[in-house]
């Protein structure tokens, strides 16, 4: 439901989670951080969240590795990413996930923006050949209960759900991570298959770029009364940190 979580909202932007166990324990932090967190999960039991990394550009003839290359491109995107895609240049067109391989192979799309940890399941590589690793928005994931149905619960079965919640919260990505990597590997393993990550220099440009991005949101969070700005540099910081820790496969 959109706006429905206004703060988990900020991993809807770009260039926030370069991979799953750093988008894992920045959510992780500022969900302790900041209660606006806990108080948007309010008629509900969180139970945990992961944070989406960002999605890779899965071309399936073209190379992208400048915003230039990607001027006029048509690529099939999730419905919150199409503002970013626009404001880059590009021509995003939103489908379902289960859509995706029939406008890749009809061509309606010349590419895809596409979660690494689903690529193989809907059988991606083979009609894209050329993936970026680039600052797209991501997103995030809730694990809720009715809270109605926890607070019936036995006060030791709620306990499991707890720290099972946390535990996965937190151990999940060290099965994700090196599941990631394997796909990366397979990818450019293939025959004619390539995967270029962006160095510092583009990415910052395309940080620049979605600026307005940025702003729109900024002007939202600022109009519910959230605080916009200490929670994205929040994010930007603990960014900095988990990435330097949890380096991104590539």
């Amino acid at each position: 439901m959109p706006g429905r979580f206004p703060m988990v909202s900020v991993f809807l932007l770009p260039n926030i989670a370069q991979n799953f166990k750093a988008g894992c324990y920045m959510l992780w932090d500022l969900y302790h951080e900041f209660p606006q967190f806990a108080e948007e999960q309010k008629g509900v039991k969180l139970l945990w969240m992961h944070g989406v990394p960002e999605n890779a550009i899965q071309m399936a003839d073209k190379r992208i590795h400048t915003l230039e290359d990607l001027q006029g491109v048509t690529i099939r995107v999730g419905g919150p990413a199409a503002e970013t895609f626009k404001v880059w240049g590009a021509a995003p067109i939103v489908t379902t996930a289960p859509e995706i391989y029939e406008v890749l192979e009809k061509g309606v799309v010349e590419g895809i923006a596409f979660d690494w940890i689903i690529t193989e399941a809907f059988k991606i590589p083979e009609l894209a050949k050329y993936a970026t690793l680039a600052p797209c928005p991501g997103g995030a994931v809730c694990c809720v209960m009715n809270l109605e149905k926890f607070n019936s619960l036995p006060p030791d079965i709620q306990q499991i759900f707890i720290e099972e919640g946390e535990r996965h919260w937190l151990e999940f990505p060290d099965v994700q991570m090196p599941y990631i990597a394997s796909v990366i590997e397979r990818w450019k393993a293939l025959p004619d298959h390539e995967v270029y990550n962006l160095p510092p220099e583009e990415r910052e440009r395309w940080k620049e770029k979605a600026k307005p991005v940025f702003d729109k949101w900024l002007a939202d969070m600022e109009a519910r009364g959230l605080p916009g700005e200490e929670l994205l540099e929040e994010t930007f910081r603990l960014g900095d940190k988990y990435h330097a820790m949890y380096p991104t496969p590539q």
